[in-house]
């Protein structure tokens, strides 16, 4: 016999479902409303604090201010408290130049502090320049007439001798041998070797990875096919002084020269990994990796990568530490947050490098503090973690036995 339910029932089982979704829907909007009113006195009592502040700097403060500048301060002072040296705020101005960063142009020179003003440590071809006749060594100690002891800071001082295309400059320079001599140059896009290859000792192929932006695989992948070609047995890769890049590009680079595994782990504020990938193919040499404490970033996950799967032995000192990824948020008033998002962990270890923990070197070794920001004029023999990169190298190379004489 079949139940039936009659109209009554039914309504009645109608009515007490819409009543239970009601009561849920009921509860869940005034729990949101009540969490948004929290959040909003929140948010008013932040800004009550504010505007205290501001009304009494108003009725009080005996100088000069800006309502801008007060909002851009208070700003940069929230993203200051974080403690985070990789995020901060850029005004709208200095967004501008940040984001027009790759129009800024110069005249070809790499320069370091000097008593006496900016010593010129690297001149890159087909530069203004070098045109010029700038050579290592020289001593700029004025730009555009004014003297380098009245500017406030070297970075100061290197802003002024950038600037914008088909701009001129003048700077005063000094040399050994010559005295002083003015050079006037126009400013224009000079293009920086990502890389640099040669041969050592015979048989080691010596790269120098500048850093790791866009175009640096191409000259990577030709730097290494080029080395094999000439049938190097070892691999010196050197990251000194290397500020990283960007991650695809660091990824594309470590490809070639690792197995099939985990190459770097992003890891996002949710806590969830995005893991970067590496095939089974990769040039199997001898690898050495020269790091220093100004190696950060994609340069010492890179010596970090090689160093975990065995690849690599590393040599030099401690790097840098910097785990974190940024991203940039343009705000209302054009003004910019660049904000640290997700943070990296080493492929193997799950290391994540601080600024009290970089990567450790296999084996320390010290350089002579005034070579450091002179790597590209040092000879090969004042270079101790050279050196040492090439002694191991030799040490980790297979070594062909000889064949034995022939009797007469």
């Amino acid at each position: 016999m079949k139940k039936r339910f009659d109209i009554a029932t039914v309504f009645a089982l109608m009515l007490l479902v819409g009543i239970t979704t009601w009561l849920f829907t009921f509860m869940a909007a005034k729990n949101q409303f009540e969490s948004q009113l929290s959040t909003d006195s929140q948010i008013r009592n932040e800004l009550n604090i504010f505007l205290q502040a501001k009304k009494i700097i108003e009725d009080y403060y005996v100088g000069d201010w800006s309502e801008r500048h007060m909002q851009e301060g208070a700003v940069a002072g929230m993203v200051y408290s974080l403690g985070d040296r990789w995020s901060h705020y850029l005004t709208e101005e200095e967004y501008n130049i940040y984001m027009n960063r790759d129009q800024i142009t110069g005249i070809g020179i790499s320069v370091v502090p000097h008593d006496d003003g900016l010593l010129v440590n690297e001149v890159y071809q087909d530069s203004p320049a070098a045109e010029c006749g700038i050579e290592p060594f020289d001593i700029i100690t004025a730009i555009d007439g004014r003297a380098y002891a009245d500017i406030e800071s070297f970075h100061a001082a290197a802003d002024l001798i950038r600037g914008q295309s088909g701009e001129s400059v003048t700077l005063t320079l000094h040399r050994d041998g010559r005295g002083a001599f003015t050079a006037t140059m126009m400013r224009r896009v000079v293009p920086i070797d990502n890389i640099r290859a040669s041969v050592l000792d015979g048989n080691i192929g010596s790269v120098r990875i500048r850093n790791f932006n866009k175009g640096a695989f191409a000259d990577f992948n030709e730097a290494l096919n080029n080395l094999i070609e000439v049938g190097v047995a070892g691999l010196i890769i050197d990251v000194r002084n290397n500020p990283g890049g960007e991650l695809d590009t660091m990824c594309d680079m470590l490809d070639l020269l690792l197995p099939e595994g985990e190459i770097i782990i992003v890891r996002d504020k949710a806590g969830i990994e995005h893991p970067y990938m590496s095939d089974a193919q990769y040039i199997d040499l001898p690898i050495v990796v020269l790091c220093n404490e100004n190696s950060f970033s994609a340069a010492e996950f890179f010596a970090a990568a090689l160093q975990e799967y065995g690849r690599a032995f590393v040599v030099g000192e401690q790097t840098l530490g910097k785990s974190y990824a940024q991203h940039t948020y343009l705000l209302d008033d054009n003004s910019a947050l660049i904000l640290s998002i997700d943070e990296y962990l080493t492929p193997i270890k799950k290391l994540k490098l601080s600024d009290t923990n970089g990567l450790a070197p296999d084996r320390t070794v010290a350089l002579d503090p005034s070579l450091t920001y002179m790597l590209p004029l040092a000879d090969d023999e004042q270079d101790t973690q050279l050196q040492a990169g090439l002694a191991e190298l030799h040490r980790r190379i297979p070594q062909t036995p000889s064949e034995p004489e022939e009797e007469d």
